[in-house]
Parts: C-alpha cells; sequence; structure tokens
C-alpha cells in the first residue's frame, strides 16, 4: 500500500506580478483522501512510497548511467582523435541545435500524449544510438563526424525525455512531496555521475571505446523494464492540449508572463553558457594536470560527489521556502570556483573544487525545477518544463561551443576565470534587479 500524503489544506501559491496561480484544493476533494490542515515534516526519501514513482525513479537511474557514460566516450574520443579544443567544443554546438529547434515542440507533446509510453520511446532511440556508436568504434571507422551525427540525434531524442519525466514527476506524488522527488532524482543522478566517469574511464583503458559503447547500451535495458512495470496510462490524455502552434505560443506566453520562471531562464542560461566547466576537463587531464583517462574520470566524478552531498542536505532539509535566495545564493558559489578552478595549481584542490562546484550546482538546481512545477498548471506543465530544459540544454550545450572557443583562442585556465567572472556578474546583476526571484517562497 503506498504511503498517505498530508497536502495542507491552504496550498495555495501566487506569484507578484502575474497570474500563475494553483489554487487551493477544493473541500470536496480533501475529504478521506489523507489531506490534513498541517503538514509533517517530510522525511527523506518519502516520495519512494509512491509505486509508480519508484519505478520513474530507477528508470531514471539506469538512464542517466547510460547517459554519462556515453558522453564520457564521445567527448573522449573527440579530442583523441582531432586534439582540438574548438571541435570539442562543436560537439556542444551540435547537441545544441535540436533543442533550439524542438525544445518547445517536445514541451506540448509531453502534454499532449501518454508521457509513460513517450518516456519509453526515448529509451529505445537511446539504446539503438549507442549500439550504432559502438558498431562504428569497433569497427576503426569512427570519425569525429560521426560523433558529430550521433550527438544532434540523441539531442532530438532527449529533447522529448527531459521535460517528459519531470512532468510526470507531479502525477506520481503530491505537491508537497514534489521537492522531495525531484532531489531524490537529482540524488540518482549524482550517483550516477560519481560513478559514470570513473567506470567508463576505466572501461575504455580495459576493453576500448567501442565495447564501452556496448556496455551502455545495455544499461538501459532495465530503465526499460522499470518504465514498462509502471501503471500504463497515468491519466486520461482526454482534455490535454492538441500540438499546435497555439499551444506553442500559449507555452511562450506563460512563461513570459511568469516573472520568476523567467528570471529563472534567463540566470540559468547566462551562467551556463560561460560557467559549463565539463568540456574543459579533458584539456586539464590531458594538457594540465597529465592525469591521463583516468584523472579525467577522477574530474570528472568529483562534482558528482558535492552534489550528491546537496542532495542530502535537500532531503534533510525538506521543503525549503525561500527557495529564490537559495538559487541565487548558489549560483553566486558557483561562478565563483570555477573562477577559482581555473587557476588552481594543483590536481587535488581541482578535485575539492569540482566537488563544491557540483554541490553548488545540485543544491540550485532542484529548488530551480520544483518552482518550475510549483507555478504551472498540470495542462501547461509539459511545455513550461519545455522552456526550462530548452534553456538549460542550449546553455550547457552552448557552453561547449563557447568555452571550447574560448580555450583555443586564450587557453583553458583564463577560460575558466572570465567565464566564472562574467557568471558572477549576471547573478549580482539579477540579484539587485529582479525582486521577484530573490523574494519568491513556495
Amino acid at each position: 500500500m503506498e504511503a498517505a500524503a498530508c497536502v495542507p489544506t491552504s496550498l495555495r501559491i501566487r506569484e507578484t506580478h502575474t497570474h500563475a496561480i494553483i489554487p487551493a484544493m477544493p473541500a470536496e476533494q480533501q475529504a478521506g483522501s489523507g489531506i490534513c490542515t498541517a503538514p509533517d515534516k517530510i522525511r527523506p526519501w518519502a516520495s519512494l512510497a509512491f509505486r509508480d514513482y519508484r519505478f520513474l525513479w530507477a528508470s531514471v537511474l539506469f538512464g542517466n548511467l547510460s547517459t554519462q557514460t556515453r558522453q564520457f566516450v564521445s567527448i573522449w574520443l573527440v579530442f583523441e582523435i582531432s586534439g582540438s579544443p574548438l571541435q570539442l567544443g562543436l560537439t556542444g554546438l551540435f547537441q545544441a541545435l535540436p533543442l533550439l529547434a524542438i525544445g518547445l515542440f517536445a514541451g506540448a507533446v509531453a502534454d499532449s500524449v501518454d508521457r509513460r509510453k513517450l518516456l519509453l520511446a526515448t529509451q529505445v532511440a537511446n539504446m539503438a544510438l549507442a549500439l550504432a556508436l559502438g558498431f562504428l568504434a569497433l569497427s576503426g571507422v569512427i570519425q569525429v563526424w560521426h560523433i558529430y551525427i550521433i550527438a544532434i540525434l540523441t539531442s532530438t531524442v532527449n529533447a522529448f525525455g527531459w521535460p517528459t519525466r519531470t512532468a510526470l514527476v507531479s502525477n506520481l506524488v503530491p505537491p508537497t512531496h514534489i521537492m522531495n522527488a525531484l532531489a531524490t532524482l537529482s540524488g540518482s543522478q549524482q550517483v550516477v555521475m560519481m560513478l559514470g566517469p570513473l567506470l567508463a574511464g576505466l572501461s575504455i583503458a580495459a576493453m576500448g571505446a567501442g565495447s564501452t559503447y556496448l556496455v551502455n547500451a545495455a544499461i538501459l535495458v532495465p530503465a526499460l523494464i522499470a518504465l514498462l512495470l509502471m501503471r500504463g496510462e497515468l491519466g486520461s490524455t482526454r482534455g490535454r492540449p492538441r500540438v499546435t502552434g497555439k499551444a506553442l505560443i500559449e507555452g511562450l506566453r506563460f512563461v513570459w508572463i511568469t516573472r520568476v520562471l523567467l528570471a529563472i531562464i534567463v540566470l540559468d542560461t547566462l551562467v551556463m553558457v560561460f560557467g559549463f566547466y565539463q568540456p574543459l576537463m579533458v584539456i586539464f587531464a590531458k594538457d594540465v594536470f597529465h592525469v591521463g583517462s583516468a584523472g579525467l574520470g577522477a574530474l570528472l566524478s568529483a562534482p558528482a560527489v558535492g552534489a550528491a552531498l546537496a542532495t542530502l542536505v535537500l532531503l534533510t532539509l525538506g521543503n525549503v521556502e525561500q527557495k529564490g535566495l537559495l538559487v541565487l545564493s548558489v549560483m553566486a558559489l558557483y561562478s565563483a570556483t570555477v573562477m577559482l578552478f581555473g587557476v588552481s595549481p594543483w590536481f587535488a584542490m581541482a578535485l575539492v573544487l569540482g566537488a563544491i562546484l557540483g554541490f553548488a550546482d545540485s543544491l540550485g538546481l532542484t529548488p530551480r525545477t520544483a518552482m518550475v512545477q510549483l507555478l504551472s498548471p498540470a495542462h501547461m506543465r509539459g511545455r513550461a518544463n519545455g522552456m526550462f530544459f530548452l534553456s538549460a540544454g542550449v546553455a550547457n550545450n552552448m557552453g561547449f561551443l563557447v568555452m571550447g572557443v574560448m580555450a583555443e583562442l586564450i587557453g583553458p585556465r583564463l577560460t575558466m576565470l572570465v567565464g566564472g567572472g562574467i557568471g558572477l556578474s549576471a547573478v549580482l546583476l539579477v540579484w539587485v534587479g529582479w525582486k521577484t526571484l530573490r523574494e519568491f517562497r513556495g
């Protein structure tokens, strides 16, 4: 039996300067539903008491492990084949293009169809793409342009998957558990970000990139099984908006008038375009610290250690009320740490700073995602998440390009210093000039 949810009867979220309101649940729906007048403190891992959420969590766990290992192998191969920071940066550009083209459309699709079935389709497609990379690498014919094409196709698939699985969370847990559920999902992601690069680095050293790609495809089998074990359609598709031009415009308008969401998107884009450190880690590992593929695995795993700690902090705190202030604070910490990483003289110090980067990134991402969920009505949630992940995905992938180009021109250390400085300036400007985000409580 699933745990009874205690949802406050006065649940009502309003944002200053907008009409984005989530009304309180009608009294007639509260009777016999386990709803009480004052919620108890939500325990860590409380969202895992809900059966279908557990299966979603398991699917995301294995899906993220597959994504992390494949991305590691791809960036290693691009730099190994080309030796060019610019070509490494172009990987991000090719990943960003599909998000720009179909990001909002993918969110609209998530509002109109069975989200579980859509997730199944994305996982099957990702398995096929991993197999294609494996066969190309094992045959000895893989080139950088092959990796670029697969990156475009993978980004297209994930443009549908990311907003769909996040929007699905709100169908599986009550509103009081959304922050906990998102933190639990984030926790699973941090575990695989910690283990994935290390395992991928060791796997490349032991059996080569091609076999590692095939293992990556096999990892998706339990992800598919978990989705199949969920209970069919989670809510009828009747009454859901059709995918039309009007529906897309409504999604854009909703984000535009919901000033907190707009502030999150603007800030996230600026900070990550100029502070996306991950593509530079291969350069630091090979040319700065001279630690090889195993050292690169450690550099990419260190942020996951910090992120796992952040997840434990969020699970312990429960539903943080001052989400806006928390977001601004940790994004300032993130940008300042990027700058420090750029001047780090020792590999051990870089590992510590990497852990701090992961801590700040995770501590800020969960409340940002929760704010999108809480401020979006059910029929708009896919499009709102589509816009959020469109901005995040484009920012990360454009960060690949921007940081790669800057590293080509001025070197990796100065790139981190300049990029972090730009991000910190953006945070300070939003802190002073965007009051609705700073004062958001929910």
